[in-house]
């Protein structure tokens, strides 16, 4: 009797583990986050439970000689009517941070957008990019951020 009831509870924690993950997240709530991390380059990637969003994506690097490399990526589950990204290239100014540099782009009727620019007037401090992972699809809007952790530049 009592390894009957050692299994059947064996069976029930385990049953649990495995249910929770799938009925335990809430809309808009991450899923999943990966960091990786270099000497100067992260990648923050995220997947969120969204409808369309899948991914999102926010890099940041020092290229040296006053020069940052800043990317960003959005990626969904199919077309969208819309996809932008609104990037901001932050700078640190004592406890707070502040906009440098910003860019838009947009694109439509696709399943993923992609930035890319290097940034060449950098002065020594800490910088970190944020950006707003924004689609459209039917009328209905989905936006997701991203900040990647911050570079200090010499």
């Amino acid at each position: 009797m009592k390894k009957i009831i050692s299994t059947l509870l064996t069976l029930i924690l385990f049953t649990s583990f495995l249910i929770t993950p799938i009925y335990g997240q809430e809309e808009g709530v991450v899923a999943e986050e990966k960091i990786i991390a270099t000497k100067n380059l992260e990648i923050k990637s995220s997947r969120r439970a969204n409808n369309y969003i899948v991914n999102c994506e926010a890099t940041i690097d020092d290229l040296g000689r006053s020069r940052i490399l800043i990317s960003a990526l959005t990626e969904t589950v199919s077309k969208v009517d819309t996809l932008k990204l609104k990037v901001s290239l932050q700078k640190q100014r004592g406890s707070s941070w502040t906009n440098i540099r910003s860019w838009n782009e947009s694109n439509s009727n696709d399943d993923e957008i992609n930035f890319e620019t290097i940034y060449t007037d950098a002065s020594s401090g800490k910088y970190r990019v944020k950006v707003s992972h924004i689609i459209t699809e039917n009328g209905k809007t989905e936006t997701e951020q991203s900040t990647t952790s911050s570079i200090n530049v010499k």
